[in-house]
């Protein structure tokens, strides 16, 4: 899955340092738990990797495989007739260090990303 967000992230090490990554960075993660809108509730939380490196102005700024933690903000299991499920997700922390996205995304069943 890839998301084109803006985000930042905080180190944990002081002193403090903020990378921002630019508005529509290609960012790819790779789902490490399973997640189902059947069975998720929300403030539980999932892991995942990225699936290629984060790169901001040329140069690698987190490598591929770093892992990290999201958390489930609302599901909605599948309501029948075709309507389907709804995860809302936000990502947590990235290489141990904080992110605070700047925008939301939604994943549905059918494999749709809305942000």
């Amino acid at each position: 899955m890839a998301l084109g967000l803006g985000l930042a992230l905080i180190a944990a090490a002081a002193p403090a340092q903020t990378v921002l990554i630019a508005r529509d960075t290609l960012v790819e993660i790779e789902f490490t738990t399973t997640l189902s809108s059947a069975s998720a509730k929300a403030g539980e939380t999932f892991a995942f990797r990225l699936a290629a490196p984060l790169m901001q102005g040329g140069r690698e700024v987190v490598p591929a495989g770093a892992t990290g933690t999201g958390e489930i903000i609302e599901a909605k299991p599948a309501a029948g007739s075709g309507v389907p499920g709804v995860l809302i997700l936000a990502l947590r922390s990235l290489d141990q260090q904080r992110i605070d996205w700047r925008a939301a995304f939604e994943c549905d069943t059918s494999g749709s990303l809305r942000i």
